[in-house]
């Protein structure tokens, strides 16, 4: 079992935080003004203390449980590039989207405006280059 661990930018200045990602601080009774927005922040420990950070949702990201082929912690968002194979034979070398769809984390391709996607594996050698949010062309 993998702890739940998640990313996101900051708000107010776009650097990447790594903590414990809560929708809605009012739900665990964290604030109880009724016109409190929701908010997304992710819980993080600094400097030996518990701090938050609100956070832009559409960067949030849970951790796979993978690891890249140099040891980085691979997320939602994550583009890798990674070898596929048919029948134990490299058939190409390809970049991918990490997603979650169905209950598990995949690897999504495009091919012309087609997507196409695949249960994430322990055993193909795959390398982070990047990430959706801060570098969309790379799909390309």
């Amino acid at each position: 079992m993998i702890n739940a661990l998640y990313r996101g930018k900051r708000a107010d200045n776009g650097e990447w935080v790594y903590g414990y990602y809560v929708k809605d601080v009012r739900s665990y009774g964290l604030v109880s003004n009724p016109s409190y927005r929701e908010e997304h922040q992710i819980w993080y420990n600094k400097d030996n203390k518990q701090v938050c950070a609100e956070v832009i949702p559409e960067t949030v990201g849970q951790w796979t449980g993978m690891n890249d082929k140099d040891g980085i912690k691979i997320f939602e968002g994550d583009i890798i590039e990674c070898d596929l194979y048919n029948a134990m034979v490299k058939i190409e070398h390809r970049k991918h989207l990490i997603i979650f769809e169905n209950g598990a984390f995949a690897i999504q391709w495009r091919i012309g405006n087609d997507k196409y996607s695949n249960y994430l594996h322990e055993t193909w050698g795959r390398k982070i280059i990047g990430n959706i949010h801060d570098n969309f062309e790379l799909l390309d």
